[in-house]
């Protein structure tokens, strides 16, 4: 017989932490020249991220963006993020959660 619950390998989320990852590093950003000639020099893109042990990241779903084109720029930033290591009761796991990532014109 098999352990089915045993075999699913749990995901936990930011709130399952005693403290949320921390970014390691700072992406570099490429932000849309057509949006700084149309004078709009932020956005915010809410992400729905999974870090996995070693810190690296992906992005499961945008879940709000103030200019969608923004998202591609979003995507690379976490793309190229590293997260200090999600540890829950002490063992490193994989954590799924909200990411807001504020973008900035140069």
């Amino acid at each position: 017989e098999v352990d089915t619950v045993a075999a699913i390998q749990a995901v936990f989320t930011f709130a399952d932490l005693n403290a949320k990852p921390r970014i390691m590093n700072a992406p570099s950003v490429v932000y849309p020249r057509e949006l700084i000639r149309r004078g709009v020099r932020e956005g915010r893109v809410l992400a729905l991220i999974e870090i996995n042990p070693k810190g690296r990241a992906r992005v499961l779903k945008i879940l709000a963006a103030s200019e969608p084109r923004l998202v591609a720029a979003a995507k690379e930033v976490i793309r190229k993020a590293r997260f200090s290591p999600p540890t829950v009761g002490g063992e490193v796991r994989t954590v799924r959660g909200e990411w807001p990532i504020i973008l900035q014109a140069p």
